[in-house]
């Protein structure tokens, strides 16, 4: 492909070579060329020669846009040539790799072989001969990503050169050991994909071996060996224990918290392991291991995996019910392939499960969660409702934006779908009832008994369910009379944290409407009520780091050092003139920082200055009682 041009003395250059540029790039930008052929025709009306490397950048970038790669190749070459001719030897390093780099990003783009691995030949060549080159700069190039999922040779070739340039970086002489590792678990992979798998497996031995031998002054912590498991557990699924011995003995004086978040990580590999090995049912049953979430959100939850093997298992409603929990608790953060399996399933005239209608029901409790539903459905300028005769009934209303009549529709066209399905659903009278109620279908009362309801029959426990059913109360029945009701059950430190978040919203709603007498109690029972929640959640997290037993979200070290925000409701009590009990709170919110110290934590500094402060008000002759004395 490559084209000589002849250096013109009349060619636009310098100065007015940028200038020209500049108006190209603007006008591209403001969508004013928008045509390639306008592009090209103005490119084309009078010789260009660059005269610097960021001008070569420049204008042969225009040249792709264009679609003339052969014009950009000459760009590269010519002009090129003339730059390195005009630059002294010592300083043409990082000329010659960038030249290197442009020819290789266009062989790749028109996929032309043999100039990928010529291009790759030079860049090689450069790194072995020019030492002087900044060879950091180039070893995270997107280019190499894409050319290692090429032909076996040319991912081989490129897996050697971004080798050689890790090798030829002084300041990485720590991390020698995890280069060497990576460098074999690349080589694994392209050789997997290309069904060497002997070879495959030779290579991941060979990655594992790195790490094991590494001298002590490299720098190898269980987050190496964790992305190695991660990346080579499906190519050698025997060699799990290396992974798992090796990451215990890096983490043996970790908090017990973060021990039991690496037990977490080690159970996926073991999942993924069985998966490898063919036992697909033990690795279904793993996943009760290895789904508990590691974000204080609950979004990490191991449903990349558990999800596509329940469908290979053909338990299609465990699968609906998963993916349907799964958007339930975290909404527009919900993982790409839930929404494009339960699309699917949709499309599918002979899957009636009622999970997938109630997973479009969930989605529409937000337009940003609907609206992410939508979009991870779609391909390209594909409308959503010609998907299936189903979508066009659930999606038909569903217009460039989703706003809240778009969200109605939808709503209603998938309970109508579930209901069809399964009568009678708990699932399906629970967001029904929440839905029913914003719209003004149904008055407060019988939203509270609906919810219960739909609570008692389906088993649910979750935060979002007590909140719904709690503010209906509020509005029912009144601040007061809700308040002094049985509290609710959270066997979940995220749900109990998060329902102890959404109170302190619903206080300061309702709180003026409570008559002046009464109202120093109400905000008593409303901070009991949430101290009591972020207690609960506090438990439920504390038993699961004891046992390695507990609630799927309870396994997060991050969301543990959050329940420090119990000390919150510390200086609300202080403001009611409860200074003891507010000095306890803070004490017990410091008391939890050294178990979780990697995490975001309360400013301690803070805290103890007002537990100093809050200790003087409590006791003006100078008496003081310890937080346990207060508490017991």
């Amino acid at each position: 492909m490559e084209r000589a041009v002849d250096i013109d003395d009349n060619a636009l250059t310098g100065v007015q070579l940028e200038q020209l540029l500049d108006r190209l790039e603007a006008d591209l930008e403001e969508g004013n060329s928008s045509e390639a052929a306008d592009l090209l025709a103005r490119l084309r009306a009078k010789p260009l020669r660059a005269d610097s490397l960021e001008t070569i950048d420049r204008l042969h970038t225009l040249w792709m846009r264009a679609g003339d790669p052969e014009a950009a190749l000459a760009v590269i070459n010519a002009d090129g040539a003339g730059m390195l001719e005009a630059t002294p030897h010592d300083a043409q390093a990082e000329l010659r790799m960038h030249l290197a780099l442009y020819r290789l990003q266009i062989a790749n783009h028109v996929n032309e072989e043999e100039s990928i691995q010529r291009a790759l030949a030079e860049m090689r060549a450069i790194v072995a001969e020019m030492p002087e080159l900044n060879a950091d700069r180039y070893r995270q190039l997107r280019v190499f990503d894409s050319l290692e999922v090429r032909k076996l040779g040319i991912a081989l070739e490129t897996i050697d050169l971004r080798h050689a340039l890790n090798g030829a970086i002084a300041g990485r002489a720590p991390f020698r050991a995890w280069d060497l590792a990576d460098y074999q678990r690349r080589r694994a992979w392209a050789l997997s994909r290309h069904d060497s798998n002997d070879e495959a497996r030779a290579a991941a031995g060979a990655a594992i071996l790195a790490l094991q031998t590494a001298d002590a002054e490299q720098d190898i912590d269980e987050n190496d060996w964790l992305r190695l498991g991660s990346a080579l557990i499906g190519i050698a699924p025997e060699r799990l224990a290396d992974f798992q011995q090796a990451a215990r003995a890096l983490t043996a004086q970790w908090s017990l918290p973060q021990r039991r978040e690496l037990e977490v990580r080690l159970s996926r590999l073991a999942a993924r392991a069985l998966y490898a090995q063919g036992d697909l049912p033990g690795a279904l049953d793993a996943c009760s291991a290895a789904r508990h979430s590691l974000s204080s959100n609950g979004s990490d939850d191991f449903i990349e995996y558990e999800l596509p093997w329940l469908m290979e298992a053909q338990r299609v409603d465990d699968a609906g019910r998963r993916a349907f929990l799964h958007i339930y608790q975290v909404e527009d953060e919900m993982w790409d392939g839930a929404a494009q399996l339960v699309h699917a399933r949709l499309a599918d005239a002979a899957d009636d499960s009622a999970w997938w209608p109630l997973c479009a029901m969930r989605a529409c409790n937000t337009e940003a969660t609907l609206a992410a539903f939508v979009s991870k459905a779609q391909e390209g300028e594909q409308a959503l409702r010609t998907l299936s005769p189903t979508h066009e009934a659930l999606f038909g209303a569903v217009g460039e934006q989703v706003d809240a009549q778009a969200l109605q529709a939808v709503f209603d066209a998938a309970r109508a779908l579930a209901e069809q399905r399964s009568p009678g659903h708990p699932w399906i009278a629970r967001l029904a009832a929440v839905n029913d109620g914003a719209a003004g279908r149904i008055d407060a009362t019988a939203q509270a008994a609906r919810l219960y309801a739909a609570a008692q029959e389906g088993g649910m426990q979750d935060n979002r369910t007590a909140y719904a059913l709690f503010e209906a109360r509020v509005q029912s029945l009144g601040v007061i009379q809700t308040l002094k009701l049985p509290a609710f059950s959270l066997p979940s430190g995220l749900w109990a944290y998060n329902f102890g978040v959404a109170l302190g919203d619903l206080l300061g709603e309702h709180l003026d409407r409570v008559p002046a007498e009464s109202r120093n109690e109400t905000y008593s029972d409303f901070i009991k009520l949430q101290i009591a929640a972020y207690e609960q959640g506090q438990a439920c997290l504390e038993r699961y780091f004891e046992s390695g037993a507990g609630h799927p979200y309870d396994a997060c070290a991050h969301l543990y050092s959050m329940l420090w925000m119990v000390s919150l409701a510390a200086d609300t009590l202080s403001g009611l003139q409860r200074h003891a009990e507010a000095a306890a709170l803070f004490e017990r919110a410091i008391a939890l920082n050294p178990r979780s110290n990697e995490y975001e934590l309360a400013d301690v500094k803070a805290m103890e200055e007002k537990v100093a402060l809050y200790r003087a008000q409590a006791n003006p002759a100078g008496k003081s009682k310890s937080w346990w004395q207060v508490w017991k």
